[in-house]
C-alpha cells in the first residue's frame, strides 16, 4: 500500500522503526481520591509520577531503550516542560549521550504538539526520535483530578525499508475549540462544559479530519483492521467511528485511559504504542489524535512487525503499577500541601556542572590503559596503578548490582526512607546513587537500572541527576 496522489503530499516515504514507553510506577485510584473527599469513586486509576520525576524525566526514561546515538534529529514535546526559558531537548539529548550534531527542538503549546511533530516527522525520510511527556494538575477535588495521568512515550521514525508499520496516508486539520486549556502561570488545567465540547468539538473536527484521511488514500473502513483513536471518554470515540462507518466494536483498540489516566501530549503516542501492540503483519491501522484540530495516520504494519518488540512495552509498564498509600501522599508528590519539598536553599554550582557535565550526565567514564580500571570519578591520576598519561573514554551501563546500601532517616523524602546504593555497574564503575520507586523492595545483589531523576533545587534551578531502581 502506497501513499495516494490526493491529500498531504508525501515526499518520502518514512515509518515506525520503534517504540517504547514509560509509566510510572504509582497509581492512584478514584475510589481513594473519593474516599478522601466523602465521595463515592467512578472507577479507574491514574499514573502518578513520583516526587522526584516530571516531563522530562520521564521523556528521557520513555526515550532510552531505544536511541541508538545515530538519529538526526531529537524532539521533545510537552505542555508541562519544567522550563519556560531553557532547552529541555538540548537536556534529555545529552542525558541521552546523543551527538552533538544531533538536531533538538522543543514543542509545546497543545495536546497535539506530539503528534503534529509525528506527523510532521513522517513525511520526511529523516531520522527523527520523538519523545513526549506530560505532568498536568486539576485543581484538587476536582472532577478531572482522577481523570490526569502522568506518562511518557518515544517513537523513533526513520525509513521505511527497516519500518515496523509504514505510513500510508496522513492527514491534519486545524480548528481552535476552547474545551481544556491553561493560560501561562496556571498551576491547573481548566475545562468547560465537557459534552458541549465533545459534539461540536470532538465529532466534527475528529469526524471530519479521519474521513479526509481515508479518502486520500483511496480507503474504505470495512479495509481498516485496527484503529487507536483518541478521545476524552469512549463514548465520543466509538460514536466518530460509527459515524465512519467502523465497528467500534471490531476495529478499537482499548485505550489505557482507564488505567492510567489522560496523560497529555503523550497519549497520542502512547496510543500509537497500543495500536501496534495488538496489531498483525499486513494489517491496515489508523491512528488519530484530537486538540485544537486532529492528526491522523494511517499505517501499514509491515512483516518486521512480527519479530520485533518493543524494549519498554505499554502492557507490560501498565501491568507493573503498584498502589499509592493515601491521597495525602499524592498531593506530597505535586507540591500541593505543605511538607516535605524541594530544599531551594541547597548550594549549586552551575559552572562546576557544566565542567563535569560528561561525568554527570552523559555517564562517560575514564578508563586506565594500564590496568583496565573504569573509574567513574574521572580523576587525573589512576588510583589503582599510578597512571597519570594513558587514558580513554568508556560509555557506562545504566544497569548493575547493588554493591552494599543504606537507608538515611534524617535525608527529607516525601515518598519512602531515602535509599543509598553503590552500584558495581555492568561491564565496569561504580556510582553512589539514591534510590527510589523501591517501596523498600531493596537488597544486596539486587538488579537495578538508572534512571535520571530531580535531586533538588539550587541556585535558582532544578538540579538532576542519576538514581536507581529495581529492574523490572
Amino acid at each position: 500500500m502506497r501513499p495516494s496522489d490526493q491529500g498531504d503530499k508525501i515526499v518520502a516515504m518514512a515509518g515506525i522503526l520503534s517504540y517504547s514507553v514509560h509509566v510510572p510506577r504509582y497509581r492512584l485510584s478514584a475510589e481513594t481520591v473519593a474516599g478522601a473527599w466523602g465521595r463515592t469513586g467512578r472507577g479507574g486509576t491514574k499514573a502518578v509520577a513520583n516526587f522526584d520525576e516530571d516531563s522530562l524525566t520521564m521523556a528521557h526514561a520513555a526515550a532510552t531503550p531505544i536511541a541508538t546515538g545515530s538519529e538526526g534529529e531529537f524532539v521533545f514535546a510537552s505542555t508541562t516542560s519544567p522550563f519556560a526559558e531553557k532547552s529541555s531537548a538540548a537536556f534529555i539529548a545529552q542525558a541521552l549521550n546523543l551527538p552533538g550534531s544531533c538536531r533538538t527542538r522543543d514543542a509545546a503549546g497543545s495536546l497535539r504538539c506530539a503528534s503534529r511533530e509525528l506527523v510532521a516527522a513522517l513525511k520526511t525520510n529523516e531520522s527523527v526520535l520523538l519523545t513526549a511527556a506530560d505532568l498536568r494538575l486539576a485543581p484538587p477535588g476536582a472532577p478531572e483530578e482522577t481523570g490526569l495521568g502522568d506518562a511518557a512515550a518515544a517513537i523513533a521514525i526513520g525509513s521505511d525499508d527497516a519500518a515496523i508499520a509504514r505510513l500510508v496516508a496522513v492527514h491534519s486539520v486545524s480548528r481552535e475549540f476552547t474545551d481544556q486549556w491553561r493560560l501561562s502561570g496556571d498551576r491547573y488545567v481548566k475545562t468547560d462544559d465537557p459534552r458541549f465540547a465533545a459534539t461540536e468539538g470532538y465529532a466534527r473536527t475528529m469526524t471530519e479530519a479521519i474521513r479526509d484521511c481515508m479518502r486520500s488514500a483511496g480507503l474504505e473502513s470495512n479495509q481498516i483492521h485496527r484503529a487507536a483513536v483518541f478521545s476524552p471518554d469512549p463514548k465520543s470515540r466509538a460514536g466518530a467511528l460509527s459515524r465512519l462507518g467502523f465497528d467500534p466494536r471490531a476495529v478499537m483498540v482499548a485505550d489505557p485511559a482507564g488505567h492510567m489516566g489522560l496523560t497529555g501530549a503523550a497519549h497520542p503516542l502512547l496510543l500509537l504504542a497500543a495500536l501496534l501492540e495488538s496489531a498483525k503483519p499486513g494489517e491496515l491501522l489508523l491512528w488519530a489524535a484530537y486538540g485544537d484540530g486532529a492528526d491522523v495516520a494511517i499505517f501499514e504494519a509491515t512483516d518486521r512487525l512480527s519479530d520485533y518488540r518493543s524494549p519498554a512495552r505499554l502492557d507490560a509498564a501498565l501491568a507493573a503499577g503498584k498502589p499509592l498509600t493515601g491521597y495525602a501522599k499524592y498531593l506530597a508528590f505535586r507540591g500541593l500541601i505543605a511538607g516535605v519539598s524541594d530544599n531551594e536553599t541547597v548550594f549549586a554550582s552551575h559552572i562546576q556542572r557544566h565542567r563535569d557535565e560528561e561525568g554527570l550526565y552523559r555517564l562517560l567514564a575514564r578508563v586506565c590503559q594500564e590496568c583496565k580500571r573504569v573509574d567513574t570519578l574521572r580523576q587525573p591520576t589512576c588510583p589503582k596503578c599510578g597512571n597519570t598519561e594513558k587514558f580513554s573514554e568508556q560509555a557506562l551501563s545504566n544497569r548493575g548490582k547493588v554493591f552494599t546500601f543504606t537507608r538515611e532517616h534524617y535525608y527529607p523524602s516525601p515518598d519512602e526512607t531515602t535509599g543509598m546504593c553503590v552500584v558495581d555497574l555492568d561491564g565496569g564503575g561504580r556510582l553512589t546513587v539514591q534510590l527510589t520507586d523501591a517501596a523498600g523492595e531493596i537488597a544486596i545483589g539486587a538488579d537495578v537500572e538508572l534512571t535520571l531523576r530531580r535531586l533538588h533545587k539550587g541556585g535558582g534551578m532544578i538540579n538532576y541527576f542519576w538514581k536507581c531502581r529495581p529492574r523490572a
